[in-house]
């Protein structure tokens, strides 16, 4: 369905197969990607969720562990990327 007029709508066709989690966690909605392939794959996915928080309200949790390339402890984001507080106009954690 179309979203209102002035509102973005939410990606939800990419959306459906990246977002594992969008759930409300100690009051605040927030929306999760766990993905465990490429690079590219794990960027995609990470900008889909953007999308989806940015148009939904969302806090975007960018946590990369259980990636194939780091052990199952270490989130990979951090280790490649500077920490963010906001993308983009989201709040991130």
């Amino acid at each position: 369905s179309p979203a209102p007029a002035g509102q973005a709508r939410p990606a939800t066709r990419l959306c459906r197969r990246t977002i594992v989690a969008a759930m409300p966690r100690g009051g605040e909605r927030t929306v999760a990607v766990h993905r465990r392939v490429g690079l590219g794959d794990l960027l995609l996915s990470n900008c889909a969720a953007w999308s989806y928080a940015r148009a939904t309200g969302r806090t975007l949790v960018l946590d990369w562990r259980r990636s194939l390339y780091a052990d199952r402890s270490t989130n990979l984001f951090t280790e490649l990327f500077e920490p963010l507080d906001t993308w983009g106009g989201v709040p991130v954690r």
